[in-house]
């Protein structure tokens, strides 16, 4: 029998030892169940929140040709997962505890759940410790005797004996006999669950508690649908962001030999998209409702062959916007190929589509509201001189409740040939055009109403010259807002009074007595990555506040920095992450860090729409300019959550955490380092720990901001980059924002809207200046 011999969170079943672990056990075990059992063609497992559990199960599934099923991941909160189980009349008995003094090995033992649960047990020690109630964190360990509609008979323990080990408190259940015996029919009552004879070994705790009481039988079983909705948060108006979709398995060369990588990349697609399917039809929506599409991809060369699918599932007509972009090879989870995540308005296929009376209800009361749209569509198709067609089934933009203006990731395509400028600068001069151009064929908008902005660069190039391509980027991105791309907005439309009437922008300085230093208020992401589209190097992505909503509500920039803080890690108590990389240190000679966080926020009209970017900087010593080799995860997520929330409450947005859609964490995932023979070493994370840490910082706040009711906690994706920087461009035409001496650890994007409050705002304000009703 083996044991725990690859404790990672990610199983690597060609390891040197692993025919020891217990997982190639699993393996044999499931093998000789198709042998025996040819029908079989799933396993489901009871992972809940375990990546360590359920990445072996997908590991051995993949290999078998076995799909893996695990529909309590993430279904619900503890808590209420486990009244649903013991509701529908499951009925398990404690085998193992592994937390004293919480659960004693004597005492609850061959305990039922609904005995410890119904005591009050539980709701006790996750008060005083965190105690997770489904025994997650390895509290306890449980045998199901009896399951109403699975089970055909009943476990009975005949004789068992509790078994204690020495000095830590850990004990198990060895079961020395047992049986199984028919159960009731339907008409009698539950089955009153059976005392065994019970024997101990051991020493006895001196730790006592009196918990249990005669516990009540168990209520008839409830069946009620069972929904998992996991990285998922809906606000409301019908807003759904669903985040971090992957394929369930993970396709390998070795099942099929002939399979190239893009064709495995497809077989991802297509499990991608058979799942979003069914996550959608849950919310009541459909392909066509989708908005927004982020698309990461391990090769950008993948990209060709999984259009045509994206293809069939989103359809031609009215797509929505997207941004496709490749973040390197074994950085996604688990080895994957391609990641996804989207922005879904229920309700709007119909309503861009249909024009029945009978149709979904968000639509329906769409139309009854003449003043704005539930969404609109911008999807040219014909080459021009405008702005460059999609390359691929995507639209340049998607605007959600005339409010905001939600843009496909440019690249800098020449529109009228559809060929990219010749140098790096010259496209993202480009993009900025196209963005200018896609922006006035809207509403006549402009990049004066951008409140978000990320600029992806190709990896080679943010390296070069010393960094120098920051600074390039920076002063591109400057003089690009400053002249709106040299895009005029609604000149093409005849309806423009350009530089209040006088003839250009020189005479209108000079007769107005105009300031010619124009302040540029828009903080910026510059994140690195390997790959984009049709061999661009680089490609911007933005959100924009639609031109009606910006001319009656305030446009706010603010900032926050947090106190310098020294990290000393403490290895022997902490979870520790290693930023990116697993190149050798000596926890013996770390030295003090500093860590500063820096968040800066762009929002529009109060509690309307906000995008906040917050980034933890390392900020090196001359005598040791290096990163940091192990950092406390949890408390560099924790501060900079902290941060922001602290952010909002000093700004003028009036948004709040109940506002929160979606979170992107951009983090370090790969690096180069030159070991002691002159060899050089590529050290990749495809970022387990970091997500896991995420998860559970998220919740830790937002519950201690929600105490009287369950916490909304924000969909989140992770990103991998090959590195990062945060540009403020807070000051005039020649000042600069990048900081010498800093490295960006993380970054996030944290997206906080009220998308119907927003449309309720411009309604009030708009064409009502004259009458006191603007907030500006």
């Amino acid at each position: 029998v083996g044991k725990s011999v690859n404790t990672s969170l990610v199983y690597d079943d060609e390891g040197e030892d692993n025919h020891k672990d217990e997982v190639e056990d699993l393996y044999v075990a499931l093998q000789t169940a198709q042998q025996r059992f040819p029908t079989v063609q799933a396993v489901s497992s009871g992972a809940i929140l375990s990546t360590y559990q359920r990445v072996r199960i997908e590991n051995v599934c993949s290999r078998l040709g076995l799909t893996s099923l695990s529909y309590l991941w993430r279904l619900s909160p503890q808590k209420e997962l486990l009244e649903r189980m013991l509701e529908d009349g499951l009925d398990a008995v404690l085998v193992k505890t592994a937390c004293p003094p919480g659960l004693i090995p004597q005492k609850h033992l061959n305990k039922t759940l609904f005995a410890l649960h119904s005591s009050g047990l539980f709701q006790r020690l996750h008060d005083l410790y965190q105690f997770h109630m489904c025994g997650e964190g390895g509290e306890y360990e449980t045998l199901v005797l009896d399951c109403p509609t699975l089970y055909k008979k009943r476990l009975v323990l005949d004789e068992v004996e509790i078994v204690e080990t020495d000095d830590d408190g850990v004990g198990s259940l060895v079961i020395r006999k047992c049986h199984a015996e028919e159960k009731p029919g339907e008409d009698s009552a539950p089955c009153t669950p059976v005392e065994s004879n019970t024997t101990t070994t051991g020493h006895t705790s001196s730790v006592s508690e009196d918990t249990e009481k005669a516990a009540p039988q168990p209520p008839p079983m409830n069946n009620h649908p069972c929904v998992s909705l996991p990285h998922a948060r809906r606000v409301s108006g019908g807003l759904l962001h669903l985040s971090e979709i992957i394929a369930p398995l993970v396709p390998r060369q070795g099942s099929s030999p002939s399979s190239t990588e893009a064709d495995l990349a497809v077989k991802e697609a297509l499990a991608i998209f058979q799942l979003l399917e069914k996550v959608l039809a849950v919310n009541d929506a459909t392909a066509q409702d989708v908005l927004f599409v982020h698309v990461y991809l391990s090769e950008i060369s993948h990209f060709a062959s999984i259009n045509q699918h994206y293809r069939d599932f989103f359809g031609t007509q009215l797509p929505p916007s997207r941004s496709c972009v490749a973040v390197g090879k074994g950085v996604l989870p688990g080895g994957r190929r391609i990641l996804l995540d989207c922005m879904v308005q229920c309700g709007s296929g119909p309503y861009l589509r249909s024009t029945e009376t009978e149709a979904h209800p968000y639509a329906m009361a769409a139309r009854c509201t003449s003043t704005s749209k539930l969404r609109e569509v911008l999807h040219v198709q014909s080459i021009s001189h405008w702005a460059p067609v999609c390359v691929g089934p995507y639209s340049q933009a998607n605007t959600l409740r005339s409010g905001l203006h939600f843009l496909a990731g440019q690249i800098g395509l020449i529109p009228s040939s559809m060929t990219l400028q010749t140098s790096w600068d010259r496209q993202l001069e480009q993009c900025w055009i196209n963005i200018a151009s896609v922006l006035d064929a809207l509403d006549a908008g402009s990049l004066a109403n951008m409140i978000s902005g990320l600029v992806y660069v190709k990896d080679d190039i943010y390296a070069s010259e010393n960094n120098n391509a920051l600074h390039v980027v920076e002063s591109i991105c400057r003089q690009q807002l400053l002249t709106n791309g040299g895009v005029v907005p609604s000149a093409i439309d005849s309806a423009a009074v350009t530089y209040g009437g006088y003839e250009d922008e020189d005479t209108w300085r000079e007769m107005t007595q105009t300031n010619s230093t124009i302040k540029v208020t828009q903080p910026l992401l510059i994140v690195s990555i390997p790959e984009m589209p049709v061999g661009a190097e680089v490609e911007v992505e933005v959100i924009c506040a639609t031109q009606r909503a910006a001319s009656c509500l305030d446009i706010h920039e603010k900032s926050f920095v947090l106190e310098e803080k020294i990290i000393k890690p403490d290895l022997r108590e902490m979870e520790l992450w290693d930023s990116g990389h697993d190149f050798p240190s000596s926890p013996t000679q770390q030295s003090d860090e500093a860590i500063r966080i820096n968040v800066a926020s762009r929002s529009i009209g109060n509690s309307c729409a906000a995008v906040s970017l917050v980034t933890a900087n390392v900020l090196l010593s001359k005598e040791e300019p290096s990163i940091p080799a192990l950092v406390d995860t949890d408390q560099i997520l924790d501060d900079m959550l902290t941060a922001w929330v602290n952010s909002i409450v000093k700004d003028s947005s009036g948004l709040c955490m109940d506002n929160v859609l979606h979170i992107r964490l951009y983090y370090v995932a790969s690096m180069l380092s030159t070991s002691e023979n002159g060899t050089t070493i590529e050290a990749k994370d495809e970022g387990t720990r970091l997500r896991c840490a995420l998860i559970s910082v998220l919740a830790s706040i937002w519950c201690k901001h929600w105490k009287s009711r369950p916490p909304h906690v924000p969909a989140c994706t992770v990103v991998p980059v090959q590195a990062m920087t945060m540009i403020q461009l807070g000051g005039t035409e020649d000042a600069g924002s990048i900081q010498h001496g800093e490295n960006h650890l993380l970054a996030m994007q944290i997206v906080a809207l009220d998308a119907v409050h927003m449309e309720t705002e411009t309604w009030i304000h708009h064409g009502r200046e004259d009458q006191g009703f603007s907030t500006r």
